[in-house]
Formats: C-alpha cells, sequence, structure tokens
C-alpha cells in the first residue's frame, strides 16, 4: 500500500489475475491508479523458462504480456460479483463431497451385501431401512 500510494494517478499496473488480485484491483481504482490484471494462461507464454517460476520471471512476464498486441485483460469484479461466484463454488464443493459421501456409505454397504442404487434418495430410503433392521435385530437378540 505504501508503495502504490506514491505512484501518479493514472499510472497503469499490471498484475497476474490471482486470487487476491480483485481486492487489490479495487484499491488500485481508489486509489487513481488503473489495474490490468492478465490470466495467468496468458502470461506463461511470456515466461523464458517454462520451468522455473519465481518472482523476477513473473513480473517481466507480466511486464511483456502488458505490452503484447491484442491481450486480454480480465475486468475487475465487484465485490457482490465475487460474493456470488464464491456461493456457487462452496454450493459446487458441497455437491462434489455429498455425491463422495454416498458413493462411500453405497460402498461400505456393499460390504454387508446391502446393494443401493445410484441416488441420495434411495440411498437414504435404504439407511432407514437398515437402520429400523438393526433395531429389530437387537430387540430379538
Amino acid at each position: 500500500m505504501k508503495w502504490l500510494r506514491t505512484l501518479p494517478t493514472g499510472t497503469v499496473v499490471a498484475m497476474e489475475a490471482c486470487s487476491s488480485a480483485h481486492s487489490w484491483g479495487r484499491t488500485m481504482q481508489v486509489l487513481g491508479l488503473e489495474p490490468r490484471l492478465i490470466a495467468a494462461e496468458f502470461v506463461r507464454p511470456y515466461r523464458k523458462n517454462q520451468r522455473v517460476k519465481n518472482d523476477t520471471r513473473d513480473a517481466e512476464a507480466v511486464l511483456t504480456a502488458l505490452h503484447a498486441p491484442g491481450m486480454r485483460f480480465v475486468t475487475i469484479k465487484t465485490e457482490e460479483q465475487q460474493q456470488r461466484l464464491a456461493w456457487h463454488r462452496l454450493r459446487e464443493g458441497w455437491k462434489v463431497e455429498r455425491t463422495a459421501l454416498f458413493n462411500r456409505i453405497r460402498g461400505l454397504l456393499t460390504e454387508f451385501g446391502i446393494v443401493v442404487e445410484l441416488g441420495a434418495a434411495k440411498i437414504r430410503c435404504k439407511l432407514a431401512k437398515w437402520k429400523v433392521m438393526l433395531r429389530i435385530r437387537r430387540a430379538f437378540s
């Protein structure tokens, strides 16, 4: 922040789009700077040595990409846009985790000879029946 405040208004500041880039971009806009976010996939070809990645080579690649003809930049997202995207990512992650959990349960049930068809509702139904069956067995043992 200290360094950014020393830059004259209207200075173009280029950086690779990363997890904090949109926040920094908004901060730069408030300071009167012109942030340019470049997607990592567009910076990569300008890195001199693809196997060696460090801050110096990244900065050089970003600068070269900034001046490349026809370069496309990432539009800086508002906080509201980022919040919406975060919710979508969380929801997708939960769906993946739920599917993995149901598949794990199906696999474990198969080890007990209980075969369950695909589908969350079918697993829930089968688990409820299995729970009742276990209670009945305990009552009569």
